[in-house]
């Protein structure tokens, strides 16, 4: 029954493509820091390991509407990035940050998106991000809160949602 849906829903699929919705495309992005492996304040590196948490929405994928598979709930499919893509693979957003001293996913291997009944689509992947800083609260070293900003690539808005225990939740839209 998955192999069938899959060659359904992946028929006339470009996982090239992103999403074109009805109320346009919103991409929540979670990061969950594991570790911070360096804070380097002379170079203006900040280096650690974390989960890049992305979840979106693609009209092109749903299939609650269709009787026939309506027991099967979700799907593990292979994810689009890096490109080129494999057969039955989601589109991914392509998150990458300005400030960034290497890509956001050099350092990270392939991991399988989950898609949903409803066309939700999530995807997790370990990353090691590089980022480079220019540190605000340096004052009483070394007992500063240093301040490090993610500056996000032109066309993407990012609307900060919440952090919360090593989590930082962002909404963003893709111009």
């Amino acid at each position: 029954l998955n192999s069938q849906l899959k060659q359904q829903l992946f028929e006339a699929f470009d996982a090239e493509e992103p999403p074109r919705n009805s109320d346009g495309l919103i991409v929540t992005l979670g990061l969950n820091i594991v570790q911070i492996e360096d804070v380097d304040i002379s170079r203006g590196l900040l280096k650690l390991h974390a989960w890049v948490r992305l979840s979106w929405h693609d009209d092109r994928l749903r299939w609650d509407q269709r009787q026939e598979y309506s027991t099967v709930e979700l799907l593990r499919l292979p994810a689009a990035r890096p490109l080129p893509a494999s057969p039955h693979a989601v589109w991914v957003p392509e998150v990458e940050l300005m400030n960034s001293a290497q890509s956001t996913s050099s350092g990270s291997r392939q991991y399988d998106a989950t898609l949903y009944q409803n066309g939700t689509i999530f995807w997790s992947r370990l990353s090691d991000l590089h980022v480079l800083c220019a540190f605000e609260g340096l004052r009483s070293f070394p007992k500063d809160d240093l301040t490090c900003t993610l500056e996000p690539k032109n066309g993407v808005c990012w609307h900060k949602v919440g952090f919360s225990t090593g989590t930082l939740f962002v909404l963003f839209l893709i111009a």
